[in-house]
């Protein structure tokens, strides 16, 4: 499972740093303002954070939160539960998972859109987009509303080949300016967003894991108590509200208020997605998925990425089955291997049937060792599968 997981992590990193790299060009044609937002000479990704927090965003180059198809510019009429603040006022946003319809589930996919739709037949109701830590902001949220879909983000702490902030660093503040600036653009889309923060931390190869592939513990700046710290940190600025308030319970967490100016940052309509191994890898103490769960009151969702080459069902029901209380999603689900049959794609829905809380599903299809197109008994099984009213084009908000 080592050698299977390394190489899922490899991708993943290769993906991001490409994604980094695409966010990058913007600088040639004067779009990039700010890699950080609210600083205007940033000319890096974030690796140690210090000053007061932005208050406001750059300007995108068209109003974010539309999408213009053809003459026709529409918004997603999302609505958003807002605190109602006062200038004493320290309540801050609960969670919400913004679920699906009743009886529905969503179906999306990381590549984009046309190939999948072209692939299965449907245009996918989330779009998942695989983030670099200090990424352009703006860009990271174009796609998703240009395709008439929820947003997801996979967000990693690397930034090209460079691991540039660990657990401990985000629990610290080091990640305070980037992450306020995201949940901003979030807001100022208006558009839901399901933000899977670190995922697959229970990994070796993940570069925030607590453990090495030889079941070393890494040094205390990547321990899982730093990565509950720095989950619960994250969440309390994306979700936003009176600054007071995230202030307060961060002292109550242990851990440093915010330095900004700003009396309440954005309250952006976002989901938290838990993603962990089934097991950890490598299977040792203190490396089990339970080890880094931020409490209940910081998750929204609960997720596991699955693929043809190791579809683990046994270890997959009971993992699901600890975290009942939370919707799950298979927030990465994928042909591995040259695996051109229908078994898998059988398999994964038929478990689905008998599990109610399995409320969403995202199809890898951005890399060439997991594309559809690769694979057409597959991507026939999956167009059938998700065939039916039960897994919407659309969230409601986008529906045409």
């Amino acid at each position: 499972m080592n050698r299977k997981a390394n190489l899922r992590l490899k991708l993943l990193t290769y993906r991001r740093f490409v994604t980094a790299c695409v966010a990058a060009t913007a600088l040639v044609g004067g779009v990039f303002t700010a890699l950080l937002v609210g600083s205007a000479a940033a000319s890096g990704p974030l690796a140690a954070g210090s000053g007061t927090l932005p208050v406001s965003t750059g300007t995108p180059t068209q109003p974010i939160g539309t999408v213009t198809t053809g003459t026709t510019t529409t918004t997603p009429t999302t609505t958003t539960t807002k605190t109602t603040t006062t200038a004493a006022s320290t309540k801050i946003p609960v969670g919400k998972a913004y679920l699906p319809p009743a009886g529905k589930i969503f179906q999306g996919s990381t590549a984009p859109v046309a190939a999948y739709t072209k692939a299965v037949g449907k245009h996918p109701a989330v779009y998942q987009e695989l983030v670099a830590w200090g990424q352009y902001l703006p860009g990271i949220t174009k796609a998703a509303t240009q395709a008439r879909a929820r947003m997801m983000l996979s967000i990693s702490t690397m930034y090209g080949s460079k691991n540039v902030v660990t657990p401990q660093g985000i629990a610290d503040g080091q990640g305070d300016k980037w992450l306020s600036g995201l949940g901003a653009q979030i807001a100022t889309t208006k558009n839901i967003t399901y933000v899977e923060l670190m995922p697959e931390m229970d990994n070796a190869a993940a570069p925030y894991s607590a453990f090495n592939a030889n079941g070393s513990p890494r040094a205390k700046a990547y321990s899982a108590a730093e990565f509950k710290l720095a989950w619960q940190r994250a969440t309390l600025i994306l979700r936003g509200g009176p600054v007071a308030g995230i202030n307060k319970a961060l002292k109550k967490l242990g851990m440093s208020g915010l330095k900004t100016k700003a009396t309440s940052l954005p309250e952006a309509p976002v989901a938290m997605v838990w993603d962990a191994l089934t097991a950890g890898t490598p299977v040792v103490n203190g490396n089990a998925p339970a080890n880094y769960f931020p409490g209940k009151s910081y998750v929204d969702w609960v997720s596991t990425d699955f693929y043809s080459d190791y579809p683990d069902f046994k270890r997959l029901t009971p993992f699901v089955a600890q975290y009942s209380q939370f919707p799950f999603m298979f927030s990465d689900y994928a042909i591995w291997n040259g695996d051109n049959d229908t078994t898998f794609i059988g398999q994964v829905f038929s478990w689905i049937a008998q599990h109610r809380q399995a409320r969403m599903l995202i199809y890898d299809d951005a890399s060439s060792h997991f594309a559809l197109s690769a694979y057409p008994a597959s991507a026939a099984a999956l167009r059938h599968a998700i065939a039916g009213a039960s897994f919407p084009t659309y969230a409601p908000e986008w529906a045409p």
